[in-house]
């Protein structure tokens, strides 16, 4: 019996692993607990529609909502989200650097080289 219980365990884990997995986290600088809770609202709802389209399995995402969500129209939200997925996977989808190191700012390059 144990056995069983261990085997649909994992298989229970590869199905979890298989889903896109979305976070969802607004600070306090964009209202009170009313305000927030509204943002991360509007996120969901927007994340509901476009990850399932775009979001990659076994991926986990964080998404993070400023003071303009509140007051950004929903179309415009989730063009916003669309856009960033595929931003995101178009460059491997770590977020940064393939290489793993930050780059200078835009220009820093440059003021240096002329000093």
């Amino acid at each position: 019996m144990r056995a069983a219980e261990a085997k649909a365990d994992r298989e229970q884990g590869d199905r979890e692993e298989a889903e896109v997995r979305v976070g969802f986290t607004v600070t306090r600088k964009v209202g009170n607990a009313v305000a927030r809770n509204r943002a991360k609202r509007r996120l969901r709802a927007a994340a509901a529609e476009i990850f399932a389209e775009h979001g990659r399995a076994g991926t986990d995402y964080v998404v993070i909502g400023r003071a303009g969500t509140l007051t950004r129209p929903y179309d415009a939200l989730r063009r916003d989200l669309e856009q960033a997925i595929v931003k995101v996977e178009r460059h491997g989808g770590s977020g940064g650097p393939r290489d793993g190191k930050r780059r200078p700012a835009k220009g820093t390059a440059r003021k240096e080289a002329s000093q």
